[in-house]
């Protein structure tokens, strides 16, 4: 089996050797994992090569652009539709991909698989340095923290996210991640609306440690992601891992892992953009700490159950196993 990864000019390399690979070893299987896009070119050329051969192949989509870009009519839907006919089995990330498939293409394969999470593996120091806003002399000045993590950008909501709490009291937000200072500075000029602005705080960009320790000293996590193409964000299963309530928006496969539509939902899920929605949830997070642990506990239960390296892993396994011919 060879997994196939990469795009752009490094993807004629790899073109060229999977070219020799097919000659020489005459794998069972290829996966080729793809984000669409520029990519589809390079899906086509290698599912084309394969299909002169007796290797099976799985195209991989990480990401979650497929179902608007159809819906608009755009060219990324009609490359990848002409990889997604060549290939044998689909894998993707969100249920709307999902549906698209199966309703372009009846009777392909299509397996919906989760990113993993090691679980086990996440180490934190339940210790926070000296100049952070999360210390206990400012921890005393919010009952409620919110940690967003992540690269620090206006398509990742976090300007609405800033606002809405620039009119919510009583709530502490921790941007963590690079932040480039002319945007900075945009957010400390909109946050100065309340209390000068003290109440938001600045990590950049910090040691995977050091974001374990973030999530696991704030109160929920949000992620109010204005991006249509996010795929499946780690920083959600992190939190989420942590045991806490996730806010976010209604974007890729952000939905269906916290659980929305479930009896067991693991934070609160608003429309992308919505800024008064977004302070809306916001505020009930705030107001409803009986409710942020129930949700906390819901997601740590559902990363374990769902969405564990372990168990993806065995997932993936069975594909290949049934794309060969071999289960």
């Amino acid at each position: 089996m060879i997994r196939v990864v990469g795009a752009s000019m490094k993807a004629f390399w790899e073109i060229f050797y999977l070219g020799i690979v097919l000659c020489r070893r005459r794998p069972r299987v290829i996966h080729l994992c793809s984000s669409a896009g520029p990519a589809a070119l390079r899906d086509i050329i290698v599912l084309a090569l394969c299909s002169l051969t007796s290797a099976r192949t799985i195209l991989h989509f990480h990401t979650s652009c497929l179902p608007l870009d159809q819906s608009r009519g755009g060219m990324i839907w009609s490359a990848s539709k002409i990889a997604v006919n060549l290939a044998d089995t689909i894998i993707v990330l969100d249920r709307e991909t999902e549906a698209l498939i199966n309703h372009q293409f009846p009777g392909k394969q299509v397996h919906r698989l989760a990113n993993p999470l090691d679980v086990d593996s996440m180490k934190y120091s339940q210790r926070i340095d000296d100049n952070n806003a999360l210390v206990a002399g400012r921890k005393q000045e919010a009952s409620f923290k919110l940690v967003f993590v992540g690269r620090v950008v206006r398509e990742k909501g976090v300007e609405l996210l800033v606002r809405a709490a620039s009119r919510s009291s009583r709530v502490l937000i921790n941007l963590v991640g690079p932040v480039l200072d002319e945007y900075r500075e945009r957010l400390i000029r909109i946050a100065k609306a309340r209390d000068e602005g003290r109440w938001l705080n600045f990590t950049g960009e910090v040691s995977r440690t050091r974001v374990q320790d973030e999530i696991s000293c704030a109160d929920a996590l949000a992620l109010p992601s204005l991006q249509v193409y996010e795929a499946f964000p780690y920083a959600v299963l992190e939190g989420m891992a942590h045991a806490k309530p996730i806010l976010a928006t209604n974007v890729g496969a952000i939905p269906d892992m916290i659980g929305v539509g479930t009896g067991e939902i693991a934070g609160i899920c608003v429309e992308h953009g919505n800024e008064q929605q977004l302070e809306t949830a916001l505020k009930h997070l705030r107001d409803h700490p009986d409710e942020r642990k129930a949700m906390g506990i819901n997601g740590q239960r559902r990363v374990r159950l769902l969405f564990d390296s372990s168990l993806i892993s065995e997932q993936l396994r069975q594909i290949w196993l049934s794309v060969s011919g071999r289960s």
